[in-house]
């Protein structure tokens, strides 16, 4: 059986969920290095431990792997949206480097194979990827209702400041 077609869409779903992995691991360093998150020391600084260890200019998700590990362990503080943006980081990676690998192997032993057999083994570890993706989905939706929030919050209070200038200014004026 060929199954050389599902294998490209599997190494593309592998490549361009480790291309999301790293966009939301800049932006995690960035959050961390910026000190937004007041209660994220301990996890930037095990960050900056892990990434000044790297010899290598191209995107390594074991270290941001290790990071999630350890702050699930709890030996990293409770971060608040630092914590939740490795999450991110964490979901994206277990896409592209476990379930995308497992359904690449099981297309890649499926060549050569019975149809059925091989498209059972390949659906079983798609279904894993699928509930992966789908919870990652799902994450990314609610950081992105958490950032429109954000937005509305900045123009109330935006407005809030221009209302109350403009009272001043009024009563000032009388």
């Amino acid at each position: 059986m060929d199954l050389r077609d599902p294998l490209f869409d599997v190494q593309r779903l592998g490549g361009d969920s480790r291309e999301l992995a790293r966009d939301l691991a800049s932006l995690c360093e960035s959050l961390l290095y910026s000190q937004l998150d007041t209660r994220a020391g301990p996890l930037m600084r095990a960050m900056d431990q892990a990434l000044s260890q790297q010899t290598v200019r191209s995107f390594d998700p074991a270290p941001w792997m290790q990071l999630s590990s350890d702050y699930d362990q709890g030996t990293l503080g409770q971060a608040n949206l630092g914590a939740d943006l490795l999450k991110l980081v964490r979901l994206s990676l277990a896409v592209s480097e476990e379930h995308t690998v497992a359904l690449s192997d099981a297309l890649k032993n499926g060549q050569g194979l019975p149809a059925s057999e091989a498209l059972a083994q390949a659906y079983a570890e798609s279904q894993s990827a699928s509930e992966a993706i789908e919870t990652l989905l799902t994450r990314l939706g609610e950081w992105d209702n958490f950032q429109s929030v954000l937005t509305l919050t900045r123009d109330i209070i935006k407005r809030q400041r221009n209302v109350h200038e403009r009272t001043r200014k009024f009563a000032e004026g009388k």
